[in-house]
């Protein structure tokens, strides 16, 4: 191989190493980001704020499935695990909705091989384009900027709600 392109694919190497190593370093951050997700909701139909609260994911890249009408419509492929911090793929995503399907949530945590379901290097390094995705401090603000915003008692009432329905704590944990 060419010396200037072992260079370029080393580099590469390195550069996907070090986005998982500084999302997964935040663990003790992103921890935080379900419950605030919750809070900050408005909107029920707002889909990244609810697979955060909901499922403990937090969509970071997604693609852009258009059906047969030609509509489009959001494919998250890319998460933060918000209980680990890693970033994972979409067939995370699938089975934990499976598990979650069948009541087995529990076996996620004890059970589960993350290895085949880590994010694959070419997200990874689309992700280097808008590093504040995995910035979590970042993202916790911009929750906690949105739950500030003055709203009417009902709205407040629901986000409340959707807490206490979901148990979250102050440190997310799936159950």
């Amino acid at each position: 191989m060419n010396r200037n392109l072992l260079s370029i694919k080393l580099n590469r190497d390195k550069l996907v190493r070090d986005v998982k190593e500084y999302c997964k370093n935040q663990v003790d951050l992103w921890r935080q980001v379900p419950i605030l997700c919750a809070r900050a909701n408005g909107n029920p139909t707002n889909l990244r704020l609810y697979l955060a609260s909901n499922k403990g994911l937090l969509p970071i890249y997604n693609l852009h499935n258009f059906g047969a009408e030609g509509y489009g419509q959001e494919v998250f492929d890319t998460f933060v695990d918000l209980e680990s911090g890693q970033l994972v793929n979409r067939t995370f995503f699938e089975e934990l909705n499976e598990l979650y399907s069948q009541g087995n949530q529990k076996e996620m945590s004890e059970n589960f091989e993350y290895k085949r379901h880590i994010a694959r290097d070419d997200k990874v390094i689309g992700i280097t384009n808008y590093p504040s995705l995995v910035n979590a401090q970042k993202v916790i603000d911009e929750l906690r900027g949105i739950s500030d915003q003055e709203v009417c008692d009902g709205i407040l009432n629901w986000r409340e709600e959707r807490v206490a329905q979901l148990d979250l704590k102050e440190i997310y944990e799936r159950l």
